[in-house]
């Protein structure tokens, strides 16, 4: 497990931090992976639409990528890269009270590269 120590200074003072925007970020970045369960529910309930995502990508049709992309009609901006064997989709969310709160990064994989030696 991870532990981190942080060393504060004997002039450091300590407060109670408002948890207001933390807890924004917590209920937006909720919604952001209910945005992203359902791209992935939508993928995974169509062969097709996968086997036609994959092709695409693996000649590098951005065209025909985007065109499945958008025929999800997910509730939020996709950025969308690929590259032959994967295809990574970044979601973002914004909160009314401060600027892009949070950010969903999926990179799913079909395939391998192997490189020789």
């Amino acid at each position: 497990m991870l532990q981190r120590t942080f060393i504060f200074s004997d002039t450091t003072e300590r407060r109670n931090p408002d948890i207001q925007y933390f807890e924004a970020s917590l209920a937006h970045y909720q919604n952001l992976l209910n945005k992203g369960s359902a791209l992935i529910n939508q993928l995974t309930s169509s062969p097709d639409l996968m086997q036609q995502l994959m092709a695409a990508a693996e000649v590098n049709d951005k065209e025909e990528v985007e065109r499945i992309i958008n025929s999800l009609q997910i509730d939020s901006a996709v950025e969308v890269s690929y590259t032959p064997t994967s295809v990574t989709f970044k979601m973002d969310e914004d909160a009314e009270t401060f600027g892009s709160c949070c950010k969903l990064t999926m990179n799913l994989q079909w395939g391998r590269c192997f490189s020789r030696k």
